[in-house]
């Protein structure tokens, strides 16, 4: 039981946190970019995706949890390296300009993982009630960084970042965005 509990709870996990993200990227490569549905002359498309930063170290007591960022951190990073203008070694920009081949469109693609510490959300509160809800970063702070993003595209970060996120500190309203990797 104990077993199938644990294997259960991985699968959950992964079903939340993992595969909306593979579908999406799938369906950013193909449809949010120049070479899919953006407008001429768009700067290409952005797709992020919702890390944790809890998930570039170990996680004790939330192993699926872990998994299932870190595996979406992995497909960021690999997705990243083959869109956008990604911080790559030589070799990986080479192997990247072949897989990209005739869909060279995916050079106008900025794929970018968020890494927020816990988002203040109904769901979140209910999980863990006595929480300190100012440690936790708004949506709309995310929702502002993705739009300034969106609107000029030369701030945005390397495709393939993963970005960390927090509440700014001293009272201070927003979030603060730093490059993790």
């Amino acid at each position: 039981d104990g077993a199938r509990e644990y294997s259960q709870n991985i699968d959950r996990m992964i079903g939340k946190n993992l595969y909306p993200v593979l579908a999406a990227g799938y369906a950013s490569q193909h449809f949010m970019t120049v070479g899919g549905n953006a407008a001429q002359g768009d700067e290409g498309g952005l797709f992020v995706a919702i890390g944790a930063t809890a998930a570039l170290n170990s996680t004790p007591g939330m192993l699926a949890y872990g998994i299932s960022k870190a595996a979406a951190h992995h497909f960021v990073r690999t997705v990243g390296d083959s869109t956008g203008k990604a911080i790559t070694s030589k070799s990986k920009r080479k192997m990247s300009r072949q897989l990209r081949g005739p869909g060279s469109y995916l050079s106008e693609l900025t794929v970018v993982g968020i890494l927020p510490v816990t988002i203040d959300t109904e769901a979140n509160r209910k999980a863990m009630p006595t929480a300190d809800f100012n440690e936790w970063t708004k949506p709309i702070d995310i929702a502002r960084e993705i739009g300034v993003w969106l609107h000029n595209p030369s701030l945005r970060p390397h495709s393939g970042s993963l970005v960390k996120v927090h509440p700014k500190k001293n009272g201070d309203s927003g979030a603060e965005f730093r490059v993790a990797r």
